[in-house]
């Protein structure tokens, strides 16, 4: 039996090498390899914490991924993805600036198929940063329409401040943390959920960088208004000097748009502002007031109007006017006299 084994025992392991020559030249010819890349995210870890702490540490360059370049057969192509691979810059203890090499480990046994491999970067230059925390307060956008006729009345949030952790130069970058609610074409008050997006100058959200909020999502509860428009009514008393009469009214802007619940504005069809004085005066004048000062509660201005401006116009009328010494102590100016703004009715 030996003797049979040993016999030509050269040409036999001869033999079988050929065929396995053959046989892996064949292969190269059906399933010939294929070079194929995938950019892999890049993970900064450090000894000093068990967690991930690449929220402070920084690579200078802003590179966020590594280029990989592999061969792999031709009947694997495609079946490795950027998934199957970790980029891993180790960060040693009491680190503090300097270039670092990237270690690329390679997942779920695609090893198995990679014939060869490179990357590039192969070091990057890591930036010790300082953590640090910053509150914000949370901004509420809305997208869509409203039913015709309504309007946004008030929105409340579960919680109207969130803490924001990072590098702090990431951090800087924040410039708003919003929620953004759809009206979706809502007929009545509503209530949802929406998640914290944390926001460039640009009002992109931020993703890729080190910065957290303290909360994924907030509750919400938006209360609509019946929305109408009336006029604006401005009222004097008392007469210009004499040889001077009340020429016109200018009131600007001479309608508002008010929202409200549907019983409070059901009755309003305008807003007479505080009586203005005009006694002695010879001269055109200007007023202001404040819409917020105006209007009763529970009722908004949707038209993101702040004041009102009346315009008193005076002209001369014709008639023979007071040598100047007969005016002495005349007042020539004065002031509105303020009183509670007022509020017509439809009577029933």
């Amino acid at each position: 039996m030996k003797k049979q084994i040993s016999e030509n025992l050269i040409w036999k392991i001869g033999s079988l090498l050929i065929a396995v020559i053959v046989w892996i030249t064949v292969m190269n010819i059906i399933r010939p390899l294929v070079e194929e890349r995938v950019n892999v995210p890049i993970e900064i870890l450090s000894k000093t914490n068990e967690q991930n702490i690449s929220n402070i540490y920084n690579i200078r360059d802003n590179i966020n991924n590594v280029n990989v370049s592999f061969r792999v057969r031709s009947d694997y192509a495609g079946k490795i993805n950027s998934s199957d691979m970790k980029a891993i810059i180790e960060v040693p203890d009491d680190y503090t600036d300097g270039f670092l090499p990237i270690k690329i480990n390679y997942l779920n046994n695609v090893k198995n198929y990679i014939a060869s491999s490179r990357y590039f970067p192969t070091t990057l230059y890591i930036e010790k940063d300082e953590m640090v925390k910053e509150i914000f307060e949370i901004a509420t956008h809305t997208g869509g329409q409203l039913a015709p006729g309504l309007r946004v009345g008030n929105i409340t949030l579960s919680q109207n401040i969130v803490e924001i952790t990072g590098n702090r130069t990431d951090v800087e970058n924040v410039k708003e943390v919003r929620v953004d609610i759809p009206l979706g074409e809502q007929s009545k008050n509503f209530s949802g959920q929406a998640a914290i997006k944390i926001c460039d100058a640009y009002g992109n959200e931020i993703t890729n960088s080190t910065v957290r909020a303290n909360i994924e999502n907030v509750d919400y509860t938006v209360i609509l208004y019946s929305v109408k428009t009336v006029n604006i009514e401005a009222k004097t008393i008392g007469s210009p000097l004499r040889g001077y009469i009340l020429d016109s009214i200018n009131i600007e802007p001479a309608r508002l748009s008010l929202g409200g619940t549907k019983e409070l504005v059901a009755g309003i069809y305008s807003i007479v502002l505080p009586e203005i004085d005009i006694t002695n005066i010879s001269t055109s004048m200007d007023y202001e007031f404040e819409i917020k000062e105006i209007l009763p509660n529970g009722i908004i201005d949707v038209s993101n109007t702040e004041r009102i401006k009346v315009i008193i116009n005076i002209k001369q009328d014709g008639t023979h006017i007071e040598p100047e010494a007969e005016r002495v102590g005349v007042a020539t100016t004065s002031s509105s006299k303020i009183i509670s703004p007022s509020i017509n009715r439809e009577t029933e």
